[in-house]
């Protein structure tokens, strides 16, 4: 999709602005994503942070902001605001210093939200998106958090998952990812089955698996204990 004029991106933006939820504007995220800039950049930060803080959700405008931070990562593919957003929201730290929304009575997961944008990394492509991953792969008690209600969990899941999405991105491009790969469940498992049968695949799983242990086990210990739960999604 070919980058939007500036004039254009304002006048979607001032479409976004009008009102209704996030699902609602759905189509209008995705083109700002593929074809946006430092404002919808900026569009992307304050749904997460601003627009939603604190209020309840519709499952369906849950879903969407829940998604936002991997769409965020293409348009930080040439976008610096929205990289540097991501690389920001890529820490659990970032969350819990937020107002976050609630879905379903239940306020949004700390986890979920850090995961999509690690995920949202892994659709960059960017130099400094692989630093963080790298940052994870030396570091797997990282990848452990302590969610607001105590539970703790892991974020392998995710960390894996943005590996994935970076050669997939690299092997078929951007777009045919999103819309061949990543819309079609059955592709997806198929193309990440493939993957794991890949020396690099086949090593990140195993990765994932110890940085879940070590992780969960990190957090726990850093509040003096606690419920644990495999949630490394």
């Amino acid at each position: 999709m070919p980058r939007l004029s500036a004039e254009s991106e304002a006048r979607l933006i001032a479409l976004y602005r009008e009102g209704g939820g996030p699902w609602s504007k759905q189509h209008i995220v995705q083109v700002l994503a593929f074809g946006g800039g430092s404002a919808s950049a900026q569009v992307f930060r304050e749904a997460l942070t601003r627009d939603s803080a604190g209020k309840l959700v519709s499952p369906g405008d849950n879903s969407i902001l829940c998604y936002l931070p991997e769409l965020c990562g293409v348009l930080a593919r040439r976008n610096d605001d929205a990289l540097r957003f991501l690389l920001e929201a890529s820490r659990p730290e970032f969350w819990l210093a937020q107002r976050l929304w609630k879905g379903d009575e239940l306020p949004v997961s700390v986890r979920i939200l850090t995961g999509a944008a690690i995920k949202g990394l892994g659709f960059s492509g960017r130099q400094q998106a692989q630093e963080v991953l790298d940052w994870y792969r030396d570091n797997p008690a990282k990848a452990g958090l302590r969610e607001r209600d105590g539970t703790v969990a892991s974020l392998d899941g995710s960390i894996v998952g943005a590996v994935f999405r970076a050669r997939i991105v690299e092997d078929v491009g951007i777009e045919a990812a999103m819309d061949e790969v990543f819309y079609d469940g059955e592709v997806l498992m198929r193309r990440f089955g493939e993957w794991l049968k890949t020396p690099e695949g086949g090593a990140w799983f195993a990765w994932a698996a110890g940085a879940e242990r070590a992780g969960v086990e990190a957090a726990r210990k850093a509040d003096g204990g606690g419920p644990a739960t495999r949630t490394g999604n």
